[in-house]
């Protein structure tokens, strides 16, 4: 077992349900992983940097802030937050003008 979330008792995703997370850090990505586990069909993590997204989508981990946990195939960062936000699971939902957006969480560190 992971230290989150089971995949073995995990749902069966929602037909084009979909989660966004704004923030890629440990928090923001452990978030997503509990989404993406937990039954969303996709689950975006916005990030600043298209490196950092670029570097995640291939390895499947993020090696900076999560080390050592492998992502779920239906998690997926990009640096492009409108692109995210209107993102469609199939080419049936794209004629939709639902996205499918269930869910966003703001995981952004501030400071006061």
């Amino acid at each position: 077992m992971s230290i989150i979330g089971d995949r073995a008792n995990s749902p069966a995703p929602a037909p084009g349900s979909r989660g966004l997370v704004i923030g890629g850090g440990a928090f923001g990505t452990a978030l997503a992983l509990v989404l993406a586990r937990r039954g969303l069909a996709r689950v975006d993590v916005w990030v600043r940097s298209e490196q950092q997204a670029r570097e995640v989508n291939a390895s499947r981990e993020n090696k900076r802030y999560l080390p050592g946990t492998e992502l779920p195939s239906n998690l997926h960062f990009t640096s492009d937050l409108v692109h995210a936000s209107k993102q469609k699971n199939t080419s049936e939902e794209a004629a939709s003008p639902d996205s499918g957006l269930k869910i966003i969480i703001f995981a952004v560190p501030t400071q006061l």
